[in-house]
Parts: structure tokens; C-alpha cells; sequence
């Protein structure tokens, strides 16, 4: 570059000058690009750390609450004898205190258990369980009971449901969005007798998945190992949308096939994928056969 072609009037000194700024400016635009560049590598790795870091507190919240419905359904299951049904000499008893155990579940609202047949043989609910009246409880007692004589001995099951709740005063029955736990009833020599089935709020259930950094504000997800949701935070207002058996609630209409597949892998990691970085983890419930979900929160 010619410096006296382009500014052929000025002088020599000032021709020099402008010379020697101009070089002057490129060292500078070299440091400032590379430093804007750490800067923003330095932003990113610290938003991509707090979100891991958020993303196993609510994985430890949540696998803690699924552990200890399991738990407490399990404490029902021992109280009542291999068909499910109650015991015949203490039935009022072992009733009023498993009421009890119940209401005092955060999240376990009802427990109910089916025999082979899919005949409703035991019931206890939460007083605050706004659902439908007991001649209507045995409702979905087929379905369950399917579900649960396809279980091998030792497993169980997890899966979202919808129930019917109480009829209000204005004669419009709601629905509540809930998670089913299914265990199956079997003798000694492992013949199915039935199934037990632990129904919780999903709300209550999930409460803990939101908890995070203020700054770190995205959107949250449960999946299931197929990608179908079991929670979403800016969508739980429709939870319907949620229920497994609902095709479009898929992770693949989240992210790209690619991403989504990555996310399902059933590994940790964080990808960054259209403006958004994404932290996966898989939910360990220790569950013999149990489908692995997997939680993921995806920030800007």
C-alpha cells in the first residue's frame, strides 16, 4: 500500500503518522479478537458448568422423590398378603393406617390394587386426592393389569396417566396428570395374582426440576428412553400433551434428529445446537428392567 498515492497533500510527518497508528491498530484488533473470543469461550464454559451443575441438583431431587414413592409402595405391598386383597382379620386396621401413610406422601395420592381379573380388591387415598368417587376408582383396572402380568418377577413399571378427578359444582369433571408405579402381586412360586399401583401428582412429582440459576432460565425436560415426555416446563400448563401414549409430545419435535438421538444415548454430555446449549443426564432409579429416563435443560 502506497500511503502517498492515497493522501498525496499531506506532509511527510503526517503521512507518517497515520502511518504509524494505522499499524499501530492492527496489533490492537488481533488482541481484541482474541480477547473477545476467551471472553465469550470463558462466558459459555461458565453458563455450560452451572448448568451441569443445576441440571444433577434437579436430577437428585427428582431421582430421590420416584425412590421414595417406589419405597412407599412397596411399604403397602408388604401390609397385604400375596392376592392384594385385604387381610381378613385386621382389614380396618391395616386400612385406616395405610390411609394414613398416604396422606402423608407429598405425592402419593392413591394405591389401589387389582386382581387377575382386573377387579378392583383395595383402595386407600389421601384426603386431599380430589379424584373421582369410589365407585368409579376401578377404572383402568384392565389396563393396568396388562401392563403388570407382562412384568417378570423383581420388575416394575413407571408411566404417565391421566385420571378422572371429582365432578365440580358446575357438573365439569377434571382431568389430573399423574404418574402410575406398578408392581406386580405375586405368590411365592411366582404366580401373578395381580398388580398394586402407587398414583402420584405428576405436579408434585416434578416440583423439583425448575430449581436453578435465575440467570440460567430454559426449558426443561423428562423423557422417556423413545424421547416421549414426561414433563416439560413451558408446558405444564397442558399437561395432557405430556402423556406418553401422545405421539407428538416427542424430544425429536425439540431439537434435530441428530441431537435428539444424542440426548437419548442414555450418557451425560452437553451439546451446542441452534443458539442453545443443552445438558443431558440419564435418571438412575436402579430398576430391573425399567426404561431409563433422562433429563435435559436447554438454555440460550
Amino acid at each position: 500500500m502506497n500511503i502517498n498515492k492515497l493522501l498525496p497533500r499531506f506532509s511527510i510527518r503526517l503521512k507518517l503518522a497515520i502511518a504509524f497508528a494505522f499499524l499501530s491498530l492492527i496489533p490492537l484488533a488481533i488482541v481484541g479478537t482474541l480477547g473477545t473470543r476467551v471472553t465469550v469461550d470463558n462466558i459459555r464454559n461458565h453458563a455450560r458448568a452451572t448448568l451441569e451443575h443445576d441440571l444433577e441438583t434437579a436430577k437428585q431431587r427428582t431421582e430421590h422423590s420416584l425412590r421414595e414413592i417406589e419405597r412407599s409402595l412397596r411399604f403397602v405391598a408388604s401390609q397385604l398378603p400375596d392376592d392384594g386383597r385385604w387381610p381378613a382379620s385386621s382389614g380396618d386396621d391395616v386400612e385406616g393406617s395405610l390411609t394414613t401413610f398416604v396422606d402423608l406422601s407429598p405425592a402419593l395420592f392413591q394405591v389401589r390394587a387389582f386382581n387377575e381379573r382386573s377387579e378392583l380388591t383395595f383402595l386407600v387415598r389421601g384426603d386431599e386426592a380430589e379424584v373421582a368417587s369410589e365407585t368409579e376408582s376401578g377404572a383402568g383396572g384392565i389396563f393396568y393389569t396388562v401392563r403388570g402380568k407382562q412384568l417378570a418377577p423383581g420388575q416394575n413399571l413407571m408411566l404417565p396417566v391421566e385420571l378422572r378427578g371429582a365432578e365440580r359444582s358446575d357438573h365439569i369433571v377434571s382431568t389430573i396428570p399423574a404418574l402410575a408405579f406398578l408392581l406386580p402381586i405375586r405368590d411365592a412360586g411366582g404366580a401373578f395374582h395381580g398388580v398394586l399401583v402407587g398414583e402420584a401428582f405428576a405436579s408434585e412429582l416434578f416440583g423439583a426440576l425448575e430449581a436453578g440459576s435465575p440467570h440460567l432460565a430454559g426449558a426443561t425436560g423428562l423423557v422417556d428412553a423413545q424421547g416421549l415426555f414426561l414433563y416439560h416446563s413451558e408446558r405444564k400448563s397442558n399437561w395432557a400433551s405430556l402423556l406418553a401414549s401422545r405421539a407428538e409430545a416427542d424430544l425429536s419435535r425439540e431439537f434435530t434428529s441428530d441431537v435428539a438421538k444424542t440426548i437419548l444415548s442414555g450418557e451425560a454430555g452437553t451439546v451446542v445446537t441452534e443458539g442453545l446449549i443443552v445438558s443431558y443426564l440419564p435418571i438412575d432409579l436402579n430398576r430391573p428392567g425399567m426404561s431409563p429416563l433422562i433429563l435435559y435443560r436447554a438454555v440460550p
